[in-house]
């Protein structure tokens, strides 16, 4: 055997490691097809439909299960786009690269993972989105 389940630290009441560090943050990372150049840190606005659209404000990044042509009001406020599907061809990407927002689309779980408020940061050149 490579260890025992009494070799590995245990979490504290509060999920964080011997340490001090949270193992919540340490997990809360998604990637997905980099769909839009640049780098943005900003706070999570997760949109599950478009009627949540009022929600986003200037400097979001939008987080949602994909995107539809209802989204192009919001874009201009977007500092960033994240989508849990979708491709370099998708709605999203081509929107997000119009607008010059860093995107990463296809990744999937992005909704489920952040919450309203979370700063993120955005990789639109790697596809990487994390807990900033």
């Amino acid at each position: 055997h490579l260890f025992e389940a009494d070799d590995v630290p245990a979490a504290d009441s509060a999920g964080a490691a011997p340490g001090g560090s949270p193992i919540a943050a340490a997990s809360k990372r998604v990637s997905g097809a980099a769909a839009g150049p640049g780098n943005f840190q900003g706070p999570a606005r997760i949109i599950r439909s478009a009627e949540e659209l009022g929600k986003v404000v200037a400097g979001d990044v939008v987080i949602t299960v994909s995107t539809s042509p209802a989204f192009n009001v919001i874009m201009p406020l977007a500092g960033a786009l994240v989508t849990n599907r979708g491709g370099l061809l998708s709605h999203a990407a081509i929107v997000a690269r119009e607008y010059g927002l860093p995107a990463v689309v296809g990744a999937r779980g992005a909704t489920e993972l952040f919450a309203d408020g979370d700063q993120v940061s955005v990789n639109g050149d790697t596809g990487e989105v994390t807990l900033a």
